[in-house]
């Protein structure tokens, strides 16, 4: 008798299929697969900040400033740059813009003399800045040395009190007096003045307590007060090239340590069009945009 023949299936592995390729990761909004082209993405633009904000105490206060010459700025900036000798915009452009927008702003990038003077520009307030922070540093230290001066002084006079006041005690602890009878006292008749005299002496004391009051209120409040550089920024009629430069310039990264002040004198000048000026003001009102932070700037 014959056995019968099993077949055994061979269940064959089931293939595992393949991982999906993990999406690249993109560093500050660039897509480093090379799916999109970088021309096609414009970086963010930097953010005008007031360190203040995040430093207590900032050492240097940079305030930039765009101005027409006409009018000279004041009081006069530690650094002053002109820029009518630069390329200007086109016709359509300025008429429809101030500096502060964002079309005359990348017209002002892509120009290449108002980009090496930026860099210019930005250089020498770092180093004129750093040049303050020295001074500040410096005078700082003049100033610790004489308050510890004066604390040393202080103390040395102290002891020197308390020394001789323990010699007057020891010396009148040394003498012995004769026990004198207690004099009998002659009664004062009381007399109406007596009334006054009491009330003259309760206004003399009601002026000693003024004057403690008063004296108090004369003690020196120590207060920062950083360093202020002053950059002035002109063109012709400080409305477009020294606007736009400004911001830019404002742009830039700027120490954490230092406060930033943009002010464009003569942007937001409100005009009296029968007189051709400002309004309230006879001699050309001022209006003073300063930035204000942290804060991102408003595209237009």
């Amino acid at each position: 008798m014959s056995t019968p023949t099993v077949t055994i299936p061979v269940i064959a592995p089931t293939p595992t299929p393949a991982a999906a390729s993990e999406e690249i990761p993109s560093i500050a909004g660039l897509n480093i697969s090379g799916s999109e082209s970088d021309d096609d993405i414009s970086p963010p633009a930097t953010p005008i900040l007031q360190p203040m904000a995040l430093h207590a105490e900032p050492t240097i206060l940079i305030t930039l400033t765009s101005f027409s010459l006409a009018i000279p700025l004041q009081p006069t900036p530690d650094l002053k740059y002109d820029l009518r000798s630069l390329p200007s915009s086109e016709k359509h452009v300025r008429s429809k813009y101030d500096g502060r927008a964002k079309q005359f702003r990348e017209w002002l990038s892509r120009e290449e003399e108002y980009v090496a003077m930026l860099s210019k520009v930005e250089n020498e307030v770092l180093a004129k800045g750093r040049e303050l922070e020295e001074e500040a540093k410096h005078e700082k230290a003049e100033k610790e040395k004489e308050a510890a001066h004066k604390a040393e002084l202080a103390k040395a006079d102290a002891e020197k009190a308390e020394l001789e006041k323990a010699e007057i005690e020891k010396a009148e602890a040394g003498k012995v007096e004769p026990e004198a009878e207690p004099e009998a006292e002659p009664e004062t008749p009381v007399s109406a003045s007596a009334p006054e005299q009491s009330e003259a002496a309760e206004s003399v004391a009601g002026d000693d307590d003024d004057m403690v009051v008063v004296e108090k209120a004369k003690e020196p409040v120590n207060v920062h007060v950083p360093k202020n550089l002053r950059v002035g920024i002109s063109c012709e009629m400080g409305h477009h090239s020294s606007v736009a430069f400004v911001e830019e310039l404002g742009r830039r990264r700027w120490p954490v340590e230092w406060a930033l002040e943009v002010v464009h004198r003569d942007v937001d000048k409100q005009r009296n069009p029968r007189k051709g000026k400002a309004r309230g003001n006879d001699k050309g009102g001022r209006t003073r945009n300063v930035r204000s932070g942290p804060e991102h700037v408003t595209e237009d």
